[in-house]
């Protein structure tokens, strides 16, 4: 089971739920992270609120950034291994890989190696500022 942040209705920060999912085997293009820090960004409130470009399917996950271990990986991801150090990068859809969970599946694309000199933290709330520049 994984603990995942997700909210069954629009709005402020009250919505928020822990819910607790049945996390499956990765996909043969995923893989599994355990997370160790998230990143906080205005698009994840904008989000919720019904405010931003995407629109949730609710329930909906939230959380465009994130930094973790690797757990396992699908049958085709050869670029990650079992106790790699990555950062999530923001996924294309926020409601199904939003990072505000304690485990999550999420296709290698979204994956890059966490650079050493960065701590948890670090690594989990650099992307989204560099992507949006």
């Amino acid at each position: 089971m994984a603990n995942v942040y997700r909210f069954h209705r629009l709005g402020g920060p009250d919505v928020l739920q822990l819910d607790q999912l049945v996390l499956s085997a990765p996909a043969e293009d995923e893989v599994q992270v355990k997370v160790k820090a998230i990143g906080l960004n205005r698009a994840d409130i904008m989000f919720r609120n019904d405010e931003y470009i995407q629109k949730a399917v609710l329930p909906s996950r939230v959380g465009y950034e994130a930094s973790g271990e690797v757990i396992c990986v699908g049958a085709n991801v050869t670029q990650f291994s079992p106790g790699d150090a990555v950062s999530i990068l923001p996924p294309d859809d926020l409601s199904r890989y939003g990072t505000y969970a304690d485990e999550m599946n999420i296709p290698a694309q979204f994956l890059v190696h966490k650079p050493t000199e960065l701590s948890w933290e670090e690594a989990s709330s650099v992307w989204m500022q560099y992507l949006t520049a």
